[in-house]
């Protein structure tokens, strides 16, 4: 089996020696091999293991719209408080401007 459902990976087997040669001679050859393997670019294989969509999340899963929206909402946020606070500010100046007549 290859190391990747996309791309380019590599495919290893591995071999044991069960029993002894019956004639005492050592056994040959490698115990383990391997060979590289290709499959369908990663954007073409709708069966791959990488997410075709892997622009859409994060590495904690978290949809990258999901942030935006996130952003967008704390943007707002703080530009109503800063509404309030300017709002709060002039009616302030202006009582202390009315108190000082």
């Amino acid at each position: 089996m290859c190391s990747v459902s996309c791309g380019i990976g590599t495919k290893s087997r591995t071999r044991s020696i069960l029993t002894a040669s019956t004639d005492g001679s050592a056994c040959t050859g490698d115990l383990s091999d391997s060979t590289s393997c290709e499959n369908p670019a990663c954007g073409d294989n709708p069966d791959s293991t990488v997410d075709n969509n892997a622009l859409n999340a994060d590495a904690g899963g978290v949809p990258v719209w999901a942030w935006i929206v996130i952003a967008v909402v704390a943007i707002i946020v703080i530009v109503v408080i800063m509404v309030i606070v300017v709002i709060v500010s002039k009616k302030a100046a202006a009582n202390r401007a009315l108190d000082f007549y």
